[in-house]
């Protein structure tokens, strides 16, 4: 088992935002916790991980507004990062979809 945290930072206000992980068991969302306006997290997520991190990142924001979403497996401070911004294919929402390693 991985423990991993997950921190988004936006360059503007960042209304909701969950993430799902590759954990077989459990299809519900991971709902990070706000910070601040611009700042989201969770922390202490335990999964079960081999190789690549499976996962669905979710943002909810005002059209245009980037972001950067940054997952480390504390176990060997690696890290997985995502940035993006709202509004590219959906009025006020991103969405990704994939598989990456840890760095």
């Amino acid at each position: 088992m991985a423990i991993l945290n997950v921190r988004l930072k936006g360059e503007g206000v960042i209304n909701n935002a969950a993430i799902y992980l590759e954990d077989p068991l459990e299809k519900i969302p991971l709902y990070l916790n706000p910070v601040s306006d611009k700042e989201w997290e969770r922390t202490n997520i335990s999964v079960p991980l081999e190789g690549q991190l499976d996962y669905s990142l979710i943002v909810i924001a005002c059209t245009g507004t980037k972001f950067s979403c940054t997952i480390t497996n504390t176990e060997d401070d690696t890290t997985v990062s995502i940035t993006g911004m709202t509004g590219k294919k959906n009025k006020n929402y991103y969405h990704e979809q994939g598989a990456r390693d840890f760095q």
